[in-house]
């Protein structure tokens, strides 16, 4: 069985010139260059290949973001041109980047044919059954979310595309100041809220100028006021905090890296709770 490394040769039909594998990633992923073109490849599963080479369609065609260009494609790989003028966006673009695909799909009469994921699981048992790992967190106002928060709060919600994995390595401004998004792998319909709480989560020294921001430009067909809006943003934040500090200490990371993301969860708490 040849690694990766041959198969990209074999892809290109060319020995490239300089192959960096990018780390971190659950997919495996290399910057490819060659005499004159660099590119970005990613083998992964052939749902995640498909999810991603339709979210790179669909969010070109039908919501106005550029999106990479596909070079190659196989059954477990997409081999995309490598971005090379692409700037990372501030959390208040980031914000105003989702606004905008969601309210364009909203719009769009071209539904996206891709698996739902708006299930919540009830917040205040997966906090009850987990108590022993947040001591030392701010926990005050914590009730207050509990006791609203549930499947049928977030009803009057309708159902947008989410990217679900929305942070400033994901999305970007080009040269032109139009928003590029890649890594379509997460792609599902959810309630709006999840890929906010997303963008929040990776951006917490900014998350109340988000949270304001992006309940001040929500779509008027959303029909929601904007306190219910801010609270299930709040809440689908504090999932996500939960969850990662309860899987923090599964995942294969260094010591140090683990007590920073439960110290980042620990300071969503003290901000908002």
């Amino acid at each position: 069985m040849i690694g990766f490394e041959e198969r990209i040769s074999k892809i290109l039909g060319i020995v490239p010139t300089k192959i960096s594998k990018l780390k971190n990633l659950k997919s495996s992923s290399y910057i490819v260059d060659t005499f004159d073109h660099k590119y970005f490849f990613k083998f992964s599963k052939q749902k995640k290949v498909e999810k991603e080479k339709y979210g790179i369609k669909y969010f070109k065609d039908n919501l106005d973001i550029e999106t990479p260009k596909i070079i190659f494609e196989g059954p477990d790989y997409l081999v995309t041109k490598f971005e090379e003028d692409l700037r990372r966006v501030h959390p208040t673009d980031l914000v105003n980047i989702v606004a905008h695909y969601q309210k364009r799909y909203i719009e769009s009469s071209t539904p996206a044919l891709i698996p739902t994921k708006f299930s919540r699981q009830k917040i205040n048992q997966l906090y009850e059954r987990n108590k022993k790992h947040f001591v030392g967190f701010q926990t005050k106002g914590l009730s207050k979310i509990l006791n609203i928060i549930g499947e049928k709060a977030y009803k009057e919600l309708p159902k947008v595309i989410s990217h679900g994995d929305v942070h400033n390595k994901n999305i970007f401004l080009t040269k032109n100041n139009n928003p590029f998004i890649l890594d379509f792998e997460n792609l599902s319909t959810d309630y709006p809220t999840f890929d906010i709480s997303t963008a929040i989560f990776y951006a917490l020294n900014d998350a109340k100028g988000i949270i304001n921001n992006y309940s001040s430009n929500i779509p008027q067909n959303f029909n929601i006021s904007k306190n219910n809006l801010i609270d299930l943003v709040i809440a689908d934040t504090l999932r996500i905090a939960i969850y990662d500090t309860l899987n923090s200490k599964k995942r294969n990371e260094k010591t140090l890296d683990i007590e920073k993301r439960i110290r980042n969860n620990k300071k969503f708490f003290d901000v908002f709770l």
